[in-house]
């Protein structure tokens, strides 16, 4: 049965369910994805936090999007502790991947700052995500091809 919590990493709303074949929990979280953390990884996370939650909630979706549910024990939540943002650019094409797959139509409306596209993007906030959606009309195309997708528009990636 599903119980509603806040996520360990970003403390955004999430649902946890007890995993048959380990010690801790599946999480569900909006931002973060679909993770399974033991119970002493979590506690050893409740008593000391992860600075930079948004590197963890994109490295999570990136492994989602693998279709892998990363498992969290203790000596994982270690090396979650030091892990870095990816660059702008790769942050930003991730940021695109995941806009992209949530739209059937180019045309399709999506919500920018939707907590998906926030962990997606190794943010850690919608300040950020608006950093990264803000560079895509600020800057000259880099690759004529690539902005094709939105014909007469000016979005581009830069890194």
């Amino acid at each position: 049965m599903a119980e509603p919590s806040n996520c360990v990493f970003c403390k955004t709303p999430a649902t946890l369910h007890g995993a048959a074949d380990t010690d801790g929990y599946q999480w569900r979280c909006p931002q973060c994805g679909t993770y399974v953390m033991s119970g002493t990884a979590q506690s050893g996370i409740g008593a000391n936090p992860i600075a930079r939650a948004g590197t963890v909630s994109g490295w999570i979706r990136q492994q989602n999007a693998m279709g892998i549910i990363p498992e969290i024990d203790s000596k994982q939540a270690t090396r979650l502790r030091v892990l870095q943002k990816p660059p702008f650019k790769v942050r930003a094409e991730r940021y695109l991947t995941a806009a992209v797959a949530k739209c059937q139509k180019l045309n399709d409306d999506f919500q920018p700052n939707a907590l998906d596209l926030i962990g997606a993007s190794f943010s850690d906030d919608v300040g950020e995500v608006e950093v990264v959606c803000r560079n895509f009309t600020l800057t000259p195309p880099l690759d004529p091809v690539a902005c094709r997708l939105l014909p007469g528009s000016n979005h581009s990636i830069s890194g």
